[in-house]
């Protein structure tokens, strides 16, 4: 029985989307921890810890994986304890889902800034490196 995607979902799958890149399970939460908290995206999902964790939008996660929206991969983690990093890709049908883009254009919006922020502030960082 299919079930029907909510507005949190397509939120989810803007983000995946906007992101363009696979993102392990710990930034994403904290991506969307920090869009729900400073920009006011309405996920309304309860966080726990450092770093933020939310059992609501991991279980929301794996549903979107069981149905085909997004997937999983495992990378080589850094160390013998954290051997495999879990992250998350968004599918060609996410992809079809979040060109739609049928939730509050605001959040739209506060989604899209917050990728772009991200992105300048990585471009910055390698540069003072160097």
């Amino acid at each position: 029985m299919p079930t029907r995607l909510d507005a949190k979902d397509k939120r989810i799958l803007i983000l995946l989307n906007e992101y363009g890149k696979p993102v392990s399970r710990q930034k994403l939460h904290r991506m969307i921890y920090e869009l729900q908290k400073e920009k006011n995206v309405k996920f309304n999902f309860t966080f726990y810890g450092s770093p933020p964790f939310s059992v609501k939008l991991q279980n929301k996660l794996e549903k979107m994986v069981e149905r085909g929206y997004i997937r999983v991969l495992y990378l080589v983690g850094p160390g013998f304890l954290r051997l495999y990093t879990d992250y998350y890709a968004i599918t060609e049908k996410g992809k079809q889902i979040a060109a739609k883009k049928d939730i509050d254009k605001k959040d739209i919006k506060k989604i899209e800034e917050y990728v772009n922020e991200m992105r300048q502030s990585l471009a910055v960082s390698p540069a003072q490196e160097g």
